[in-house]
């Protein structure tokens, strides 16, 4: 991982289209008094980039949203009105740092009106770029850049739209409490690193299309106020949506969650969490893919219309999830396509969460009766021989095997005794009485065998054909109920 995250950074800065941030009008207004270029986050120099930059954005603001954002951000409400005082140090610093920072061959660039769009796209930030607690005033892009070492936009307000579109986080990435106002885009954006939008308010329509999420990624918290769009999103380790609200449609059309090796990796690497989120619009799953995990649905609230497909590619055999979650959640699942009316998709669920159910029995009774605990567990029976009721071929395949067992055993009783005492007996005797012996409650028996065929019986036959016969109503259910699952019999 650490290779190939080396390997994708060089190889994105050297991108001939991208440009230093020293070089962008904007970045140097927002790191106006020096970079983080240490190791360590200069907490004290940020606060004063902070109150430059938000001087600068401030002036561009009404009231109310001064108001606004200096409540949510903890930033004092003056700081957002300082400009007019400030005005001409920042100009100056500006145009200073702007020369000092790119040679005197450098032309420098108009000072940025904080009115005007903020184009920081393109640009390969190479040190930390540590926005927390500032405002931007304007539509504001970050298509196609890369950000090479730590990120945060932690209770940034973001006034118009935003647009990260195509960018690169190759570190830790922080958008906690971060509020876009407008329409945000995170399309084709790769977090290469732990992103983490917590508590992050999207108050109109999102997208994280085609979005690569190599690490953790937590939305806990979140709210989305509009439509949101994570169709063809990869989450390839840890997802939290955590008690979010999602008020608007939420997609995850052909999104991935996990990957198919991650049945080899530790137990709780990659979960899918959606406990307490509450969906009031329709979601869709339509083509989504959880190879490892099942969503844990914990408390979630969810829409009366879920689109998902319930196929076995879609959804693992093999889960990383403790097995009591598992069930839970596709009894979650199969109730809310059961309201649908979608029988194949709850047929689908009851028959994985029988699966997990019988993993729950299995723990528990391995305890008690170690490696023979199958033989007590019905579950595990019910799987074996009918799949949970889903299988035609599991129970005709027993049937089959109790009959031509019944036929073995009365045929070498019969000849033993042909044998020893010198009594025939007609060829398709044990065949026959194998058969009635399954399908005893047709009477078959006592009408073609008579009443004292079976009193003569040695007790041992008796004994095999009261065991067919029981074995035999037990199969036939099961054959019956796989037929009525497969063909939607009434």
């Amino acid at each position: 991982m650490g290779r190939r995250l080396l390997s994708l950074q060089q190889k994105a800065i050297s991108m001939p289209d991208l440009k230093p941030a020293n070089e962008n009008p904007w970045y140097v207004l927002a790191t106006l008094y020096g970079e983080q270029d240490g190791e360590e986050i200069d907490w004290e120099l940020h606060e004063k980039n902070r109150r430059a930059w938000n001087a600068w954005a401030g002036s561009a603001l009404n009231m109310e949203i001064l108001r606004t954002f200096a409540e949510t951000s903890g930033v004092r409400e003056s700081e957002l009105r300082l400009f007019p005082r400030l005005k001409m140090e920042i100009e100056e610093l500006f145009r200073h740092e702007m020369r000092r920072r790119n040679g005197k061959e450098f032309i420098i660039p108009d000072f940025p009106n904080p009115r005007q769009d903020i184009d920081l796209s393109k640009t390969a930030f190479s040190c930390a770029a540590i926005w927390g607690k500032i405002v931007f005033s304007a539509p504001t892009s970050f298509h196609s850049s890369t950000f090479s070492a730590k990120t945060s936009f932690k209770s940034v307000r973001f006034i118009a739209k935003t647009d990260f579109n195509s960018a690169m986080f190759f570190a830790d990435t922080d958008f906690r409490s971060t509020t876009f106002n407008a329409d945000t885009d995170f399309r084709s954006t790769t977090f290469n690193a732990d992103s983490d939008f917590r508590s992050a308010t999207f108050s109109a329509v999102t997208y994280f299309r085609f979005t690569t999420f190599s690490a953790n990624a937590s939305f806990r918290f979140a709210t989305f106020n509009a439509d949101t769009n994570f169709r063809s999103a990869t989450f390839s380790a840890c997802t939290n949506f955590s008690f979010a609200t999602f008020g608007g449609l939420a997609r995850f059309i052909d999104a991935k969650f996990g990957h198919p090796s991650d049945t080899d990796r530790e137990e709780g690497v990659c979960r899918i969490l959606f406990e307490d989120a509450v969906f009031e619009k329709p979601i869709n799953f339509r083509g989504a893919r959880f190879y490892s995990h099942y969503p844990d649905l914990t408390g979630a609230v969810l829409h009366e219309n879920v689109v998902l497909l319930a196929e076995s590619d879609y959804w693992p055999q093999i889960t990383q999830n403790a097995p009591e979650q598992a069930k839970a959640s596709c009894e979650a699942l199969r109730h809310v396509v059961a309201k649908q009316g979608q029988v194949e998709a709850e047929r689908f669920f009851f028959n994985r969460e029988m699966q997990f159910t019988s993993e729950v029995e299995a723990k528990k009774l391995q305890k008690r009766f170690g490696r023979f605990w199958r033989l007590v567990s019905p579950h595990w029976w019910y799987g074996f021989i009918s799949d949970f009721g889903q299988s035609i071929f599991r129970p005709a395949a027993a049937l089959f095997c109790v009959w031509l067992a019944g036929v073995v055993c009365f045929l070498a009783n019969y000849e033993w005794q042909k044998s020893m005492a010198g009594q025939d007996y007609s060829a398709g005797l044990p065949w026959g009485l194998s058969f009635t012996n399954l399908f005893s409650f047709l009477g078959m028996g006592r009408r073609f065998f008579g009443t004292d065929f079976y009193v003569n019986l040695p007790h041992w036959m008796v004994f095999i054909s009261g065991v067919q016969t029981i074995l035999g109503v037990i199969l036939l259910f099961f054959l019956g109920l796989g037929l009525r699952n497969r063909f939607r019999l009434k």
